[in-house]
């Protein structure tokens, strides 16, 4: 099996009354299927299907490109649960036989995505 390091760090001098410094890490354990770094671009016209229902659990990255449109994070039943703004990224897990589809809101716009399967 392969691993994925993850880091995340967050720091803000002025967001709060008091500073934030928070740095988490994590070593995950990854099999096969994985999808290396890939560009695609999303529609508003359909549900860009990004991983598949199969079981598991999978780890995504995903990236909005554009400018000025934000893309939709949804299952593939359709129920939406988030949006990346332009500029903005995320790296979650995907749920057991949910899926995740990518809508673009306004005009197509271009993402960039990865994911792996949890070992």
């Amino acid at each position: 099996m392969a691993t994925l390091v993850q880091k995340l760090t967050l720091t803000s001098s002025n967001s709060s009354s008091d500073s934030l410094n928070l740095v988490s890490s994590d070593i995950l354990t990854t099999t096969i299927p994985h999808q290396g770094l890939t560009r695609e671009a999303i529609t508003t016209a359909d549900d860009q299907e990004i991983v598949s229902t199969a079981s598991g659990i999978y780890y995504v990255y995903v990236k909005n490109l554009d400018s000025t449109n934000f893309v939709i994070l949804q299952t593939v039943a359709s129920v939406q649960w988030g949006r990346i703004s332009a500029g903005e990224f995320a790296f979650f897990a995907v749920n057991d036989a949910a899926g995740l589809e990518l809508r673009a809101d306004t005009a197509t716009c271009n993402v960039e995505y990865a994911y792996w399967k949890k070992g």
